[in-house]
């Protein structure tokens, strides 16, 4: 019997694995402090709206809760 691997303190979530949230049953397989990139983010924004009408498939988008930049990477204008 193997042992469950130990759950990460903070780690980035692909943009494939934010469209599967809901379907991921064991939370212990996610990070503590899951965190998206931009490139994500910029995905889940904008490709439902580009994919929308190709050869004749219809899109349902996903919504994403939004979530609050942590302190580590909030930017502040000086």
């Amino acid at each position: 019997m193997t042992e469950p691997a130990p759950q990460h303190e903070r780690g980035v979530l692909d943009t494939s694995t934010v469209i599967m949230l809901s379907r991921i049953t064991d939370p212990v397989t996610l990070p503590a402090e899951p965190l998206i990139t931009t490139v994500t983010l910029a995905e889940l924004t904008a490709g439902p709206l580009v994919a929308t009408g190709i050869n004749g498939l219809t899109v349902v988008a996903v919504p994403v809760p939004p979530t609050a930049p942590s302190p580590a990477t909030s930017t502040s204008s000086t």
